[in-house]
């Protein structure tokens, strides 16, 4: 369920509904900032999202879940089967439409085919001096906090986590990191959508450092939201380096990291007691024999224990390859694990000697996390917690 609170149907009162938005499918009208606000909600509500926009941000665009992007021409047929329609404030830019955040093209569209419409204001993002300085952040102004954000879903983000976005100026969000928490935020809260899309859209680290130190040395409280540990494999030390040689004061707030939380989502004890007396956790975002590469792949191969991969859907095959080689026995049970804690949560079973073949066949996308050994071939006590049933 999920409420509005400025609901006007056929373009009545407005209304305050909560709506059961499973599988209907909501219209979007802008990518920007406010709809990086919105749209997690309604994804983890099941709604069949369509961003109507020019430009959609990175993290909106990615989500896991049913999104679409519609940014070519405006056509009024985008609208049919909508049950829905959000106007964030963002301007759409589509051509065929006039400017503003809610063309009367597209409203007249929505009114003749009844569709609800509900409107979000649109107010500027810039934090001001009162609010920097005295206000929800107080004596926070100027400083940084580096917060670990779990797995994805809000639910596990911890009390810490949250009360320090809550008094935030700028919230600089990483794409795996819980989403809907960035709805409750006050309208003057500046959210920098600092996606990183494998292989895809992403925004610079060294950016994302300059916009940290920008925003802190205008004596903003600043929260640098990323997902699971952002100190491991988070490039969380890099940002308190930074910011360290600038003189600017950090808080880090560890995160539950998504190397052991994913797997226990998907029914796997990577530590089970008489089966593993060891767990590696390894990046996999270069596969065996790149230049770049620090991993001994030999000596992993030959230890007995459980391997967690991060970040391997790309060069996953590459490394099961690597560790035959090295003498892991082929049918080694392998578990992966993806969109771990969030409504598109799956899990998808193999060996070692079969998991190039079945990534492939079933599309294994990120994120997911990938877990090789004994563990991964014990009886599944939780499956319920596999489905997706994450909630009383």
């Amino acid at each position: 369920m999920i409420r509005f609170d400025d609901l006007g149907p056929g373009g009545g009162p407005a209304v305050s509904l909560p709506l059961d938005l499973s599988n209907c499918r909501v219209i979007v009208l802008g990518g920007g900032e406010q709809a990086h606000r919105i749209v997690p909600g309604l994804v983890e509500a099941g709604a069949q999202v369509a961003i109507l926009a020019a430009n959609v941000g990175a993290t909106v665009e990615n989500l896991p879940g049913a999104v679409t992007v519609h940014s070519g021409e405006w056509d009024h047929d985008v609208l049919d089967g909508a049950s829905l329609l959000v106007v964030t404030g963002d301007e759409p830019g589509i051509v065929g439409v006039s400017a503003g955040p809610f063309p009367e093209e597209i409203e007249e569209a929505a009114r003749a085919r009844r569709i609800p419409i509900s409107r979000r204001p649109a107010q500027a993002s810039v934090p001001n001096a009162e609010t920097t300085s005295t206000g929800r952040s107080g004596e926070l102004g100027g400083t940084v906090a580096l917060v670990g954000g779990g797995p994805g879903d809000d639910d596990l983000l911890t009390l810490r986590g949250r009360e320090l976005l809550l008094r935030a100026d700028v919230v600089v969000a990483d794409r795996l990191a819980p989403q809907q928490i960035l709805g409750e935020l006050d309208e003057d809260v500046e959210i920098i959508d600092a996606a990183k899309i494998p292989y895809g859209r992403q925004m610079a680290q060294e950016a994302i450092n300059e916009a940290l130190i920008e925003h802190a040395e205008a004596g903003r409280f600043v929260v640098r939201l990323k997902g699971g540990d952002n100190f491991l494999f988070g490039r969380g030390y890099e940002e308190a380096l930074a910011l360290s040689e600038r003189g600017i004061q950090c808080i880090v707030v560890p995160g539950v990291t998504s190397a052991f939380a994913a797997p226990a989502l998907g029914g796997v004890s990577v530590t089970h007691r008489g089966v593993t007396h060891e767990v590696t956790v390894i990046s996999g975002h270069v596969p065996p024999g790149h230049e770049k590469s620090l991993v001994d792949w030999d000596a992993v191969a030959a230890m007995r224990g459980t391997i967690v991969l991060l970040m391997a859907v790309k060069n996953g095959p590459a490394i099961a390859d690597a560790l035959l080689a090295g003498g892991r026995d082929p049918e080694t049970p392998v578990a992966i694990m993806e969109s771990a804690s969030l409504v598109a949560q799956r899990r998808v079973d193999s060996t070692l000697a079969n998991l190039r073949e079945t990534m492939s066949a079933e599309d294994v996308r990120p994120p997911a996390i990938i877990v090789i050994g004994e563990v991964a071939g014990l009886p599944r006590a939780l499956l319920r917690s596999v489905a997706g049933d994450r909630r009383p």
